[in-house]
């Protein structure tokens, strides 16, 4: 699974390859943990060991940003993922 939840940090950590064929099971993964994420003050999205994306993952992930507008935090971004992200309009604060 290109998902896993690590709950004593509060962060996902998504890994691999996030195409078309992912999607499915990581929004069933994360619709079951929603509770969990809506209790949780903030939560962070590790991108570091991701190797590839699509567009699905970017709506994806737009629609967790939409869903937990002032929750969500990348605690790692690999490059390539990050200048695809800022390519469709994604910013992220410099640390």
């Amino acid at each position: 699974m290109p998902l896993d939840f690590d709950h004593e940090n509060r962060k996902l950590i998504f890994k691999g390859e996030l195409t078309v064929f992912e999607i499915e099971d990581i929004h069933n993964l994360v619709k079951s943990n929603e509770k969990v994420l809506h209790e949780w003050n903030n939560f962070y999205l590790d991108l570091n060991q991701v190797e590839k994306i699509d567009s699905s993952f970017i709506q994806f992930f737009l629609s967790l940003m939409k869903t937990y507008p002032k929750k969500i935090h990348f605690s790692s971004i690999n490059k390539e993922i990050r200048e695809i992200f800022q390519k469709h309009g994604l910013k992220f604060k410099k640390s």
